[in-house]
């Protein structure tokens, strides 16, 4: 599952506003059927620069409990804190648990 948040005005300036976002949440409120259905981040997109025309964008991917950041040809591991105090532009979401109630 990914969700993309509005990180341009219309005249194309960036917003830096910080939104949290939960590490892992429970899909079952929006199912039709009784299922217990987690997902998790498992990876982000951020923006560096102060608009759509210029700057450079990153992933933070999770693999196994680790985080790394990859920025071209460099990677290199970081807190999960320092994940989840980003300005993501997308969120990558999977799903790590699913089970009939």
């Amino acid at each position: 599952m990914t969700f993309q948040f509005k990180r341009f005005t219309n005249s194309l300036r960036k917003i830096g506003k910080y939104i949290e976002f939960p590490k892992k949440f429970n899909l079952a409120s929006y199912l039709e059927d009784e299922r217990k259905v987690m997902m998790e981040v498992y990876a982000i997109i951020v923006h560096a620069g102060g608009t759509s025309w210029s700057g450079h964008y990153y992933a933070y991917v999770k693999v196994g409990d680790s985080w790394y950041k990859m920025d071209d040809s460099h990677v290199t591991r970081v807190s999960e804190d320092a994940v989840f105090n980003q300005n993501a532009y997308l969120i990558f979401y999977r799903k790590v648990y699913d089970e009939k109630v």
